[in-house]
């Protein structure tokens, strides 16, 4: 079971649109000021409306609303998901949701992917000029 945890935790947390921040919400100010948003931003669901996935994850996939009421029993968090997500949408808060746990895999492996770039490549690619800055020590 702790391979199982360990699994379903980092994927919901551990790609790029988690990571690098919705910038609307971001120039809002709303993930510094924001706990909430914050919890939302940095976290991930999927299969949210499938009981197969709800029991193997134990309810981990429903990540948004299990982090923003860690105290809720899981068997209840798909019962308030619907308003989590319309209060989102209501505040300009980015609520992810994929539709399958390889859609999530997928989502995570690319990030590592991206991640195994050497800093000199990503920036030619994105058609920067030059070298990446080096600290000196």
């Amino acid at each position: 079971s702790g391979l199982l945890f360990a699994v379903f935790s980092q994927i919901n947390h551990l790609n790029e649109p988690s990571i690098e921040l919705n910038p609307q919400t971001k120039s809002k100010g709303m993930v510094t000021n924001s706990w909430a948003a914050t919890q939302v931003e940095t976290s991930n669901n999927f299969c949210t409306d499938s009981y197969l996935w709800h029991v193997l994850s134990n309810g981990l996939n429903l990540q948004i609303e299990h982090h923003l009421f860690p105290g809720l029993n899981h068997c209840h968090l798909s019962l308030i998901a619907p308003s989590v997500k319309q209060i989102c949408v209501e505040h300009g808060v980015s609520y992810k949701c994929y539709n399958s746990w390889s859609d999530l895999m997928g989502a995570t492996l690319q990030w590592l992917d991206k991640l195994s770039i050497a800093p000199d490549v990503v920036q030619q690619e994105q058609g920067y000029v030059g070298t990446a800055p080096t600290s000196s020590l």
